[in-house]
């Protein structure tokens, strides 16, 4: 990896794939894949050593981030299911009607 990539790489938006605790400070809905993996492929097309790690750690922090957007989802449909009356969350586990 040449140093220009590396300073490219480590720059925002595209700095968010390679380092897991940027992750972790913003809210997952403000992070936009396509737009830092189409950065990211820019980069890449510059420079003339292809270098096949940046992509696999790319896939990987892109999956884990669009795993969190769905872990969020499911909490919210989770909190919203357990906002109904006691009564119909009691009948419900109880199988009642």
């Amino acid at each position: 990896m040449s140093e220009n990539q590396a300073e490219n790489i480590s720059q925002a938006p595209v700095n968010v794939l390679f380092n897991p605790n940027t992750i972790a400070k913003k809210d997952v809905w403000e992070i936009n894949i396509v737009q830092i993996l189409e950065v990211l492929i820019h980069i890449l097309k510059k420079t003339d050593k292809k270098d096949l790690r940046i992509a696999g750690m790319a896939a990987l922090s892109s999956s884990l981030i669009h795993r969190m957007k769905v872990e969020r989802i499911f909490a919210l449909q989770k909190s919203a299911m357990e906002k109904k009356p006691f009564r119909e969350r009691i009948q419900g586990k109880n199988g009642r009607c």
